[in-house]
């Protein structure tokens, strides 16, 4: 790689001498957070070379988030100002409401206003998950996806008064594929995708815009990561161009008039290639001609049919003995979960009674957590929980109740010891437990967005990390946590409810690849079922996505119907389905897709806004927005 960026800086040196008189940005307000180096500093400078002005903001910490430096971004700024354009240096944490607030503030007294927010500050903790601390889960959390509410929460009023706007968020393929060793980074990242989804739906009527890219490039960030290149092997054109200045024109055109058209989209951009990925839809669905599904007839179509051509993305260690690969498991019609010691969350709830019914028919030892709260998250009724558990103990001794509030590292360490204090193992754990604080994003409070944050993604971290520490001595778990298709697919009002259920499913991908090899299962369910959360969506929002007919229909979705599904999954029998999203609804349940680039747009050198205005919709291939 070291021999071709002497080229690549050059040839984009050249890019910017012919197309910087363009100004496709002229006079228009942006701010980058993490632009004093690296991807944030070359789109910093894309963006003035095309007429923006640009508020660099950088506290110039180390790649892990620790220790403050102004000189990063203050050299950016004193670059772009030596170039004839216009900028300013902040040194604000966007972690802090507050000083996130201040920082865009410094925008608007400097400029009289905000056009344009790129997001793409981060740092790296990384850890596998059985040995992540609590604090280098909440530093990647607050930084990624706490950082992006904050900047969007403010400029999208100032944007929402000014009818216009363009959002540019940075997501990862580490979300929307999963990686080694990065739970807390995946989840923010998967969680940032969620949430431009959902936000793209609040402002699209203000002339407000909102995107997404993955971006790849050799940055400080990456420098850790093995390459591929291979000295002796034919160098392609468009093979390279690594340098983060080439990830700036994509982000140059989403901010553009030119992109008016394109809103809660996610893009792949490396070097001269820009990708469109599949979205997170279902892909392959089975339906039963019975209302609830039998669990050796959805074994047959979970192997059959949706794990067709699917592959565990970490197997077993073959040196171990797992059940259904090296020995015989658990008849599924003959109690396949007995004796398996199962945590679930949410347990009173609509869906989470219904799956406490189904794994206590099964055989299984339960502990049940559930505060009683409101749908909101106020207020607590314990009667509700341990009326289930007296009526569950009349078929099955073993139901246990918890008050332990999980979304605290102490209480979350302490359930999953009671497990194996009163039972001796833990074997799963089911993540249901959720809470609905909507309001569109402009409107959120900061203590509406942490309540959901902390009940729905923090609290299941707690319970992963805690549990596989276990299971790992184990050699055998399963973690399933309850995704959303707000969440995979976007739903207005509901910013904070989408990153966090985004987020489970970007967590669930990392957790698969972090526990794999020791006999540890993590996938994820976007269920479909009447429940009071179902209810409360708005009756104009229901309009926007269902018909009529659609509405009939969902009223019929039972939440014990959700219930084979969950048992499956904690089954021996589901040894081999590992990082996996599925969506579950009445008698139906899909696989949803890989999030892999299906389409793309490529070029041997630096792309230009002009290009990418022809070149995009092509690759869109007639999408229409939001669609």
């Amino acid at each position: 790689m070291v021999r071709n960026k002497k080229n690549a800086r050059q040839n984009y040196k050249k890019y910017n001498l012919i197309y910087g008189e363009k100004m496709h940005l002229k006079d228009k307000v942006a701010i980058i957070t993490g632009s004093g180096r690296g991807i944030g500093r070359g789109v910093a400078m894309f963006l003035a070379e095309n007429g923006a002005k640009v508020l660099i903001n950088d506290p110039g910490s180390a790649a892990d988030g620790s220790g403050e430096d102004s000189a990063p971004a203050q050299k950016t700024a004193d670059d772009i100002i030596a170039a004839g354009g216009k900028a300013i240096a902040n040194f604000d944490s966007i972690a802090d409401y507050k000083s996130a607030g201040k920082l865009v503030n410094q925008a608007v007294k400097e400029w009289g206003q905000v056009d344009i927010l790129v997001n793409c500050a981060g740092i790296l903790r990384d850890r596998m998950v059985f040995n992540m601390s609590k604090e280098e889960w909440d530093a990647v959390i607050q930084v990624h996806l706490y950082g992006h509410f904050n900047m969007i929460s403010h400029v999208s009023k100032i944007m929402r008064q000014n009818q216009w706007g363009r959002i540019i968020n940075f997501t990862s393929n580490s979300g929307l594929l999963g990686n080694l060793g990065q739970v807390n980074y995946g989840a923010a990242k998967a969680g940032i995708a969620g949430m431009t989804r959902s936000i793209a739906k609040d402002l699209e009527k203000y002339n407000i815009t909102v995107n997404a890219i993955s971006p790849v490039a050799d940055t400080r960030m990456t420098a850790d990561v093995g390459g591929n290149d291979k000295p002796n092997k034919k160098q392609s054109i468009f093979a390279g161009m690594k340098e983060p200045e080439f990830v700036a024109p994509m982000i140059g055109y989403l901010a553009s008039d030119q992109a008016q058209n394109i809103n809660g989209k996610i893009f792949y951009v490396q070097g001269g290639r820009v990708s469109l990925p599949f979205h997170p839809s279902p892909e392959h669905s089975i339906v039963s001609d019975k209302k609830i599904w039998d669990l050796k007839d959805l074994d047959d179509g979970m192997h059959y049919v949706l794990m067709r051509r699917k592959r565990n993305p970490v197997p077993p260690l073959e040196e171990l003995e797992i059940p259904g690969r090296d020995k015989p498991a658990k008849d599924l019609s003959k109690q396949p979960l007995k004796n398996k010691t199962i945590v679930i969350t949410g347990a009173a709830g609509g869906i989470g009674s219904k799956v406490s019914e189904a794994l206590a028919s099964h055989g299984a030892n339960l502990i049940l957590n559930d505060p009683g709260s409101n749908l909101d998250g106020s207020g607590k009724n314990q009667n509700i929980l341990t009326d289930l558990a007296s009526e569950l103990q009349k078929n099955n001794s073993n139901v246990l109740v918890s008050e332990h509030d999980i979304t605290k590292w102490e209480d979350a360490a302490e359930l999953i010891n009671s497990a194996v204090s009163n039972f001796g193992t833990i074997d799963a754990v089911v993540h249901i437990a959720g809470i609905l604080q909507d309001r569109m994003i402009f409107n959120m409070t900061e203590e509406e967005w942490d309540n959901v944050i902390k009940v729905h993604l923090t609290a299941y971290f707690n319970l992963a990390k805690h549990a596989s520490a276990i299971m790992r001595k184990q050699n055998f778990g399963r973690l399933i946590g309850f995704s959303s298709s707000s969440g995979l697919t976007g739903n207005a009002g509901q910013a904070n409810y989408s990153a966090a259920k985004a987020g489970i499913a970007g967590m669930t991908r990392c957790l698969a690849i972090d526990l794999g090899r020791n006999g540890i299962t993590a996938n994820a369910i976007a269920p479909t079922a009447m429940t009071r959360m179902t209810d409360s969506v708005p009756e104009q929002i229901q309009q926007g996505k269902f018909n009529e007919v659609q509405k009939a229909q969902r009223m019929e979705l039972d939440p014990a119907q959700i219930a084979p599904l969950t048992a499956y999954l904690c089954s021996e029998q589901s040894w081999d389905i590992n990082g996996k999203i599925f969506y579950s609804a009445g008698n139906k349940i899909a696989i949803g897709h890989d999030v892999l680039p299906f389409r793309s747009i490529n070029k041997p050198a630096a792309w230009n806004i002009d290009d990418l205005s022809r070149m995009v919709p092509d690759l869109l291939n007639g999408m229409n927005s939001l669609s």
